[in-house]
């Protein structure tokens, strides 16, 4: 063998290049790059989250960890809150029926 022949076996091999995603792969991350989440500032969910912040500093004892909990939560999922059905979920399942429920509703302009 040559020199050069010899160098020229013991050479890494180069590596192919990577597959390009598949059209359809490149339409959901680009739209999951385009759409903000859900708790992101301005959605309707940080809206809520906020007021129900202000509840809770305002609030003492079950009532004060109820709102926090429900600002942690609202802040937390990631659709945005739209429908009554959305309340049923099991995220939100600890809201019950009573001034939490209430007050969500109204918020979201069902009543």
């Amino acid at each position: 063998l040559v020199a050069r022949d010899w160098e020229a076996a013991l050479a890494p091999p180069v590596p192919a290049p990577a597959p390009r995603p598949a059209p359809a792969a490149l339409r959901c991350a680009e739209a999951a790059v385009a759409a903000p989440p859900a708790g992101s500032a301005g959605s309707g969910n940080t809206r809520m989250a906020a007021r129900f912040e202000d509840l809770a500093q305002r609030a003492q004892g079950f009532s004060r960890v109820t709102y926090s909990r429900l600002a942690s939560a609202l802040r937390a999922i990631p659709w945005e809150l739209k429908e009554n059905e959305d309340l049923d979920r099991p995220e939100l399942r600890f809201v019950g029926n009573g001034k939490c429920r209430r007050e969500l509703l109204t918020m979201m302009g069902l009543i």
